[in-house]
């Protein structure tokens, strides 16, 4: 069964980030090897204890692969190594721009009351893949590279979740 485990740049398990599996869209359903591993660095396991307000707005982390992981329930299988780039985002600035630099330049403001956790995962696809719809063809060749993003908004009020709180919330949905 597949497992995945955080822990700090010592080995030690981040208690700080509670992961319970409770939903059927969690990303642990989508790994194809046995161990997804994430390292974080001192500066994050600091504000895994504080409210999504508590932190610079907005911020990321990057976190660490121990080893080799992939992703995918069909073809191509997304390969995440310890080269990748793990980022982990916080933004509860109202107003600001969610997506100020996704290449697209889609904007999208984050509502007052509103903050997001994000984790971005960029890999590489062990095969190519294509696909049509009418007229338009779409796909990826072979060892090209892809970047996946996930995203879950929280209600900043009394019961505001810690980094931590939000970052398992995020993983585990």
């Amino acid at each position: 069964m597949a497992e995945i485990s955080i822990t700090d740049n010592l080995g030690n398990p981040l208690e700080s980030v509670p992961i319970k599996f409770d939903s059927a869209s969690s990303i642990f359903n989508y790994l194809k090897t046995e161990l997804m591993h994430l390292t974080v660095l001192p500066e994050f396991v600091q504000v895994t204890k504080q409210t999504l307000t508590q932190v610079p707005q907005p911020t990321e982390f990057r976190l660490g692969v121990g080893h080799d992981f992939q992703l995918g329930k069909t073809e191509p299988e997304i390969s995440i190594g310890p080269n990748a780039a793990i980022i982990v985002g916080i933004n509860a600035t109202p107003k600001s721009d969610l997506f100020a630099d996704d290449p697209f330049g889609v904007p999208a403001a984050v509502p007052d009351g509103t903050g997001y956790v994000s984790l971005s995962m960029a890999g590489s696809l062990d095969a190519g893949a294509s696909g049509s719809a009418g007229d338009l063809t779409f796909g990826f060749e072979s060892n090209g590279g892809i970047t996946l993003e996930f995203l879950k908004a929280f209600g900043l009020s009394a019961w505001e979740p810690t980094v931590g709180e939000a970052l398992g919330k995020l993983i585990a949905n």
